[in-house]
């Protein structure tokens, strides 16, 4: 009874939320708006607002009048019965990760590629292939791989793609070394390893996403965004806020990652956000910097013609 009664007191809250998550999960960019009718959910806030409050006061209330050598009282009962809803509530908003499809499709369709003959290849043919310098076989590479299409599927972290791949390797019997010879750092290697090759999946899939016919009719216009950070090299910096129709040469090249470690992204703008953020389409592509990094001067969504 205890319990019915406070999932009834927290049900406008759930209906708030709800229509807050409905309007997120709609949303085509992260800087489209969200249009709430608050009118609609007015009613509803103010009601779950008022519960919540009432609940807090009765949990304070069951504390300081229900010592821990006592038998609860009616408010600590309640209480705790409030405390098992609220968690059976929040296990209800059970937000699983979203496979981003068009990036997992893309890295599975890499050709497994010794160094030699990744690194004979043209920037642009790069994005097509996968390698690593310490994969001595196709299997290991294989394997590698392997790792990598879990992590975009499954949204394993960093660190235990390093320990996974690394535990490969040293099974193998391979030392982590460069092309010199020397040791490397392997915590380096494999963090660069991974974010290479699912950021270049991520921007690959969102170029298909970003090119889709009727999201090009509504946001004809992209715009590169640089991280800005202490370490942001100059060339991506001098991109940062450079606005071009989808169809600009300058994504053939331009288009992140643009090197190593890279934070850059690039976000679809229609023509009212140019409008609302004051901003104006780039009228010169004459930069200090013309092209990016070794190796990464192309377009990894613009390689199905490969």
């Amino acid at each position: 009874m205890e319990e019915a009664v406070i999932r009834n007191a927290l049900d406008p809250m759930a209906r708030v939320a709800g229509a807050i998550e409905q309007q997120l999960r709609d949303l085509r960019s992260y800087d489209q708006e969200v249009e709430i009718d608050l009118a609609a959910l007015d009613g509803s806030l103010a009601l779950g607002v008022f519960n919540v409050h009432l609940l807090g006061r009765a949990q304070i209330w069951a504390e300081v009048t229900a010592p821990a050598d006592k038998t609860p009282s009616a408010l600590s009962s309640i209480y705790a019965a409030y405390r098992r809803v609220l968690a059976a509530a929040l296990g209800d908003f059970n937000f699983q990760p979203l496979p981003f499809d068009e990036a997992i499709d893309f890295f599975k369709d890499k050709t497994n590629l010794s160094p030699e003959e990744f690194y004979n290849l043209a920037d642009q043919a790069r994005s097509k292939a996968f390698s690593i310098r310490v994969g001595a076989t196709e299997q290991i590479r294989s394997t590698i791989k392997d790792l990598l299409t879990q992590a975009q599927s499954d949204g394993i972290g960093v660190g235990d793609f390093r320990d996974q791949a690394q535990s490969v390797i040293e099974r193998a019997g391979i030392g982590m070394r460069d092309v010199n010879g020397e040791p490397m750092n392997a915590d380096w290697y494999w963090t660069t390893v991974f974010k290479t090759n699912l950021d270049t999946s991520y921007q690959a899939g969102r170029w298909q996403q970003m090119t889709d016919p009727e999201v090009v009719d509504a946001r004809p216009y992209l715009r590169y965004v640089s991280a800005l950070l202490p370490t942001s090299r100059p060339s991506h910096r001098e991109k940062h806020g450079v606005i071009l129709p989808v169809d600009d040469p300058f994504w053939d090249q331009w288009m992140p990652p643009n090197g190593f470690n890279c934070y850059c992204t690039v976000t679809s703008v229609s023509q009212d956000l140019l409008k609302r953020r004051g901003w104006s389409v780039t009228e010169s592509t004459s930069f200090v910097y013309p092209t990016p990094d070794k190796g990464f001067a192309g377009n990894p969504g613009k390689t199905e013609a490969i």
